[in-house]
């Protein structure tokens, strides 16, 4: 902890200040995004049983923190415990469910694809930003904006453009 001329003491996080008698919260991105992942993983747990909401955590949070020891092991035992480590699968997944239900809804084709933009874009940072979604993301991101703009897309380009963004955004992630 340290004072500053103004009395103000700052905590060893970000979210939290103290001025005179007053407590005054601040909620940076970071917090706000934590939490929100959070309360999803609470409602997982809590409209199912504990064991069921912590494997759905894993699944479609990436939060492994709830699930048993033993599952985890049986999981690595049978060699599928990639599956419970957040990719470019689990997205495809999420995305094709929410894009065939906003086909059932009758939402036109380009307003499915900006739509799912925005939810790859949610999802990357509820998730952590984990290298392979960001890359799942970006490639979903362009085949998008490539349909959109009436272009051709094809899974090379958006491959070669995630890479390329990954590469510029964070260098030590390949």
């Amino acid at each position: 902890y340290r004072f500053s001329k103004f009395h103000i003491l700052y905590a060893p996080f970000p979210d939290f200040k103290i001025h005179k008698q007053s407590i005054i919260y601040h909620y940076s991105t970071h917090h706000y995004i934590k939490s929100i992942r959070l309360k999803i993983c609470n409602t997982l747990k809590k409209r199912t049983d504990f064991e069921t909401g912590a494997f759905l955590s894993a699944l479609i949070m990436g939060d492994r923190s709830d699930l048993d020891g033993n599952t985890i092991l049986n999981f690595k035992r049978i060699g599928i415990s990639h599956i419970l480590a957040l990719s470019g699968m689990h997205l495809a997944i999420l995305s094709g469910i929410i894009t065939k239900l906003m086909t059932l809804l009758g939402i036109a084709k380009k307003k499915r694809v900006a739509l799912i933009s925005v939810f790859v874009i949610v999802y990357m940072f509820l998730t952590g930003l984990s290298v392979s979604v960001v890359r799942a993301s970006i490639m979903l991101i362009v085949a998008g904006v490539l349909y959109l703009l009436s272009a051709k897309s094809d899974n090379i380009t958006s491959l070669m453009m995630s890479v390329s963004v990954i590469v510029i955004l964070s260098p030590h992630s390949v």
